[in-house]
């Protein structure tokens, strides 16, 4: 008990290292928390299934895509013993309307699978039968727990009819318990594939032969070779006429963070932005580290004649290393439960701000405290494992003669770690200007069409198409508008090249229109012409990009596959490329079908005058032609920006915790300037006796702390520049690394020096030089 009492007394002796160490550890620890529980919720996604270390995707090793013809399904793996259950599955997001009786509900998230999904995936369900959910003889659908509450409030809703899209009828056959969050399949209905794919289009036929590209999941006992499994898969494609020729295995595992297959449609997280946290909290750790090692070396001179005197009276060096590191694991303790106060108060302003779906719960597992322990206690040693060796290193008579008050004002450790402080500061500020700077170029970025005064209804659930385009257009507020099956950032429709580009083997992006689109949109045709009204599902316009990769040197007598039954469509025209995706990505083939029986969505060009009065005659136009449908519209550049949510989130994220990993590095700073100062005060009273100016005491005292600014300047910027080139490397359209960027990071570096010594310097400057003479 008395040796605790002494450690608290030697602690508290010092109060402004005190509360300066117990203050970075604790947002420091606060801060590692709230990323860890980030960390874990995205590292558990899809484990809830009973097979999630088993299962595993079919992936076209040709292109890279994730989709594959699911004819293999039943054709080829039924024929390998390895192989247990195995199913199809396709996802769909956009809003999809389902209605019963006289009430509807638009539902974001929907899929179509085969009768084995619920054997693979491990997703319960409430009312039918789980090996066999679907009648194969009729369109039968599977729906959530909370839409059939929706519809049919408590009563088992299997049998009753519904329609989709307000055009197809179809059976409740099953209903699931609403999937899990951590779940990167999402869907609110399920639709039945094995009636779908029979009374559908075709994704792709060429000469009798067609494929349609689904995912394809399968089953693997743990002991099994994948290795093997795939070689018989590839040795049985072989023997087929198929389009697909050879595929690899991907574990179902690695798809929500290790995703890197093309056309994937399933939920996918950020792994960068996870790496990027994590190497946040360890940097914001590491800082708070350094503070308390560089404020325990500083303290060094309060701390000699303790040292000497328990020298004196017996003590020897392992026992005095063993009481600081004692110390420094007390510290680091009463820091967590800080820390635990600052996270528990401040996760609700994470989770709101940066739309987080994260627990403090998650952190309550029995494992996570043994760890807690071994942290603290690992923690604790590391940080005062140094000072107490420096400390305890002088011998009694030399401390008590005072011939080594001198020594530690230098020290080259405290040095060096003040100058990675500084570097790390510069390096966070590098990289926050360079993600704002990327995101602004983004978001302002020439898309390739006017977006500008564009306003995109959606049509889904509208039944009056012709009269609402014709009505709208008598008004002097719209100059056109232009019915379409997808618009520039939400396109559902793909196709395989097929007939004049069958050398390009990756699915290409289509979007079906009527005849005013092109000029809706305002996109540039640079060759041939746009559609004629004649021409409905028989012409198709391809972009600049769809030339280039389908190895046409002219688009003339050109055609595009849409289905053998149809002979393709002919290409008419060469349009401008524009982005119809976000700039992560380069711009990919697109074709432009004309056809009208998909019509999602409305485009409508407003001529910009008096918008406030136009949208007013939208509304009640809408209201009247669709009284029974609410309006839901959005201007094509709020629409853009949307899809930029993800970057503002780690723009918002690096920044907060930039902010305060800087805040930290600037406590151990200032807690050094004061404890600087104060070992110079009989220095600075001999120098003001002497003659010495305020200024040139301030100017005296900065001058330590600026050098080591400038030197970690000449390390942070070759830093900065690689760690923001590699970021920029996952965007096709990247801004430029400006000098500025490096300029304004060192200038806002050095002012944050400046103003967290200068107050403590001009504190000690102004000081009276008798009370300074007389200091100890």
């Amino acid at each position: 008990m008395t040796n605790i009492k002494l450690i608290f007394r030697s602690l508290v002796k010092d109060k402004t290292t005190f509360v300066i160490n117990i203050v970075g550890f604790a947002f420091s620890l606060s801060i590692c928390a709230i990323i860890a529980v980030y960390v874990l919720h995205e590292s558990s996604y899809d484990k809830f299934h009973e097979n999630y270390d088993k299962i595993y995707r079919v992936v076209n090793t040709d292109n890279n895509q994730a989709q594959v013809d699911y004819t293999i399904k039943d054709e080829i793996l039924k024929e390998i013993p390895e192989v247990g259950k195995y199913c199809h599955v396709l996802l769909r997001e956009g809003n999809s309307p389902i209605r019963f009786n006289q009430q509807i509900i638009d539902v974001q998230y929907n899929a179509s699978v085969d009768n084995n999904f619920f054997e693979v995936f491990s997703f319960p369900l409430l009312f039918g039968n789980p090996k066999e959910p679907f009648d194969d003889k009729k369109n039968s659908l599977a729906i959530s727990e909370s839409i059939s509450q929706k519809l049919f409030g408590i009563q088992n809703p299997i049998g009753e009819k519904v329609v989709l899209y307000n055009k197809d009828e179809y059976t409740v056959s099953a209903v699931f318990q609403d999937f899990p969050e951590r779940s990167s399949i999402k869907a609110d209905f399920i639709r039945n594939e094995s009636y779908e794919v029979n009374t559908h289009s075709e994704s792709h036929c060429e000469n009798g032969k067609c494929e349609y590209k689904r995912n394809i999941f399968l089953t693997l006992d743990n002991k099994t070779d994948i290795d093997v499994v795939t070689e018989k898969v590839n040795a049985q494609l072989a023997k087929e006429d198929k389009f697909l020729k050879e595929v690899k295995l991907q574990p179902f595992k690695d798809i929500y963070l290790h995703n890197n297959t093309v056309n994937n449609d399933l939920k996918q997280g950020n792994l960068r932005l996870v790496k990027l946290l994590s190497a946040i909290a360890l940097i914001t750790l590491l800082l708070a580290s350094i503070n308390y090692i560089n404020l325990s070396i500083a303290q060094h001179k309060k701390r000699i004649k303790e040292v000497g005197l328990r020298k004196t009276i017996g003590a020897s060096q392992p026992m005095l290393i063993r009481s600081f590191l004692v110390e420094s694991v007390v510290v680091t303790f009463i820091s967590i439960i800080f820390a635990c106060i600052i996270t528990y108060f401040g996760l609700p302003f994470f989770r709101s701000t940066f739309n987080l779906h994260i627990n403090l719960f998650e952190l309550l597992k029995p494992i996570y405290f043994v760890y807690a322990g071994l942290f603290i206690l690992v923690l604790g040693l590391i940080n005062g494992f140094f000072p107490a060796l420096i400390i305890t290193s002088y011998n009694p008579p030399d401390l008590f003669q005072k011939r080594l008050l001198k020594v530690g004002d230098n020290f080259m450790l405290k040095n060096v770690l003040t100058t990675f402080q500084f570097a790390v500061s510069v390096v966070l500020i590098i990289c926050v200007i360079t993600i704002f700077k990327q995101l602004s170029f983004v978001k302002h970025a020439d898309l390739g069409f006017k977006e500008s005064y564009l306003l995109k209804l959606t049509t889904y659930r509208a039944t009056n198409f012709d009269v609402l385009k014709k009505e709208l257009l008598q008004s002097p507020y719209v100059l056109s508008a232009g019915y379409s099956s997808g618009i520039p950032g939400e396109i559902n429709w793909g196709r395989s090249a097929g007939f004049d580009a069958k050398d390009y083997n990756r699915g290409v992006s289509v979007i079906g229109a009527d005849e005013d689109v092109i000029k809706t949109f305002g996109f540039e045709i640079l060759e041939g012409r746009d559609f004629f009204s004649s021409e409905n599902e028989k012409a198709c316009l391809v972009n600049e990009t769809a030339m280039k990769k389908f190895g046409w040197g002219t688009w003339q007598d050109k055609r595009f596959a849409r289905g053998e039954k149809y002979n393709g469509l002919q290409v008419v025209g060469v349009i401008k490329d524009f982005h119809f995706g976000a700039m992560y990505d380069e711009i990919e083939p697109l074709v432009i079908s004309y056809q009208d029986f998909q019509k999602s969505f409305l485009t409508v060009r407003l001529s910009g005058t008096n918008v406030a009065e136009a949208m007013d005659f939208i509304k009640n136009t809408w209201n009247e032609v669709e009284p029974n449908v609410p309006i839901n519209y959005a201007f094509y550049d709020t629409w853009f920006d949307s899809m930029y949510k993800k970057e503002e989130q780690l723009a918002k994220m690096v920044s907060t915790f930039a902010i305060l990993a800087i805040v930290i590095s600037c406590l151990g700073i200032f807690g050094q300037a004061i404890l600087n100062t104060s070992n110079r005060i009989k220095e600075i009273g001999i120098r003001k006796v002497n003659g010495a100016g305020s200024q040139e005491i301030v100017s005296l005292i900065n001058r330590e702390f600026l050098r080591w600014v400038l030197l970690s300047l000449f390390i942070a910027i070759p830093v900065g520049v690689i760690f923001t080139t590699r970021w920029l490397e996952n965007f096709a359209y990247k801004t430029t690394l400006s000098w500025w960027i490096f300029a304004l990071a060192g200038v806002l570096a050095l002012a944050i020096a400046l103003l967290t010594v200068s107050w403590q310097s001009w504190r000690a400057a102004t000081r009276n030089p008798v009370e300074a003479l007389r200091y100890e």
